[in-house]
């Protein structure tokens, strides 16, 4: 059996900061030059900011919004070697707001490989294909079937696409739904059939394939792609139970991150990570925010879930995540794999 040869922390890593209200605030300690910051103050309802290195610095979208891309400096300046920084903006930087930073790397930016199905290559991009990560900003052709080159070298298991230039919603494709279906990040909607999203097709080890639909195939869009790899990334299903004891969820690794969606009941995507967790010397992760949300972090008992060393537990019976016979989709990188190649003393977690 593989595993992976690097350390889940050197591609995915979360840090908490405090704003200070500065036009330029660095902010250190994620281990990695990030090419994907997702953030979100945690004490206040402002919204949700992402950027990534294929867009360049104060290029940002926002994932509880259907807004267009902006470009502002004051909210996500800078991509830096151990971080990035960002200016006085209430979203990223306000005097006194506690925020969190969700990071990825990429790190590979020329040589993506295609095929002869391939019909889109991205004109600008940052992908590990031994972490299953790809950031990808490209121009669409609104053709059905066509094929968006992503480097990965596997099938991806998760793809979230957003129009930069119109007001078009983040689609999300989700192996565990597969290509008839799709989700939106930015609402609480169920999952949906349509087949101009990924014109009813799989994807490839080489390409994701797009519908017409222009959320996901326009002039101008950005594409966050990721495989399952070992150790280090899930993306699953499960159902829930409706009991304070909920369903186990294997992943095969101790979670850093866990974003949780019910599918066939309106509903949020729920968010938890092992940095925001009550400081109680225990395994329950209980500080929760919404994707599609600009609220304040939540921290009632309801949505709560349990990180244990080979994958995480419900804690709780909200609907939104752990709702009797309701089915959910998960996403989730690992803090520490089971086993890992690369583990000094070869112990498994």
């Amino acid at each position: 059996m593989a595993y992976i040869s690097f350390q889940p922390s050197d591609f995915f890593n979360t840090i908490l900061y405090t704003g200070d209200g500065s036009t330029t605030q660095a902010q250190t300690g994620v281990g990695f030059a990030p090419d994907m910051v997702w953030l979100k103050c945690t004490s206040g309802a402002e919204s949700h900011v992402l950027g990534t290195t294929p867009q360049g610095g104060n290029a940002y979208l926002i994932p509880n919004s259907t807004a267009v891309e902006g470009s502002l400096t004051n909210y996500l300046k800078s991509f830096d070697s151990d971080g990035f920084s960002v200016g006085s903006g209430g979203f990223t930087g306000g005097s006194g707001n506690d925020y969190v930073a969700w990071n990825w790397k990429g790190g590979t930016t020329s040589g993506i490989t295609t095929d002869g199905s391939t019909t889109i290559t991205p004109s600008s991009y940052s992908f590990s294909a031994d972490a299953g990560i790809s950031i990808l900003k490209y121009t669409g052709n609104t053709t059905s079937g066509a094929g968006l080159a992503h480097g990965l070298g596997k099938v991806p298991a998760f793809f979230i696409a957003k129009d930069l230039g119109s007001t078009e919603s983040w689609t999300v494709y989700h192996q565990s739904l597969g290509a008839t279906k799709f989700l939106s990040l930015n609402g609480t909607g169920t999952a949906s059939t349509s087949s101009v999203r990924w014109n009813d097709t799989d994807p490839t080890t080489t390409n994701m394939i797009l519908g017409s639909d222009t959320s996901v195939n326009n002039t101008s869009m950005m594409g966050y792609c990721f495989a399952e790899v070992k150790g280090f990334s899930s993306f699953g299903e499960y159902t829930g139970n409706g009991q304070l004891d909920g369903p186990m969820i294997f992943t095969g690794f101790r979670p850093a991150f866990v974003m949780v969606k019910c599918t066939d009941s309106a509903d949020g995507w729920y968010m938890w990570d092992n940095k925001r967790s009550p400081s109680d010397g225990f395994n329950v992760l209980q500080y929760n925010l919404l994707a599609n949300s600009s609220d304040a972090q939540g921290t009632s008992a309801n949505y709560m879930i349990d990180v244990v060393s080979n994958g995480f537990k419900l804690r709780d019976n909200n609907v939104g995540d752990n709702g009797g016979g309701n089915n959910f989709v998960y996403a989730a990188f690992a803090a520490q794999p089971l086993i890992s190649s690369n583990d000094k003393a070869g112990t498994a977690y």
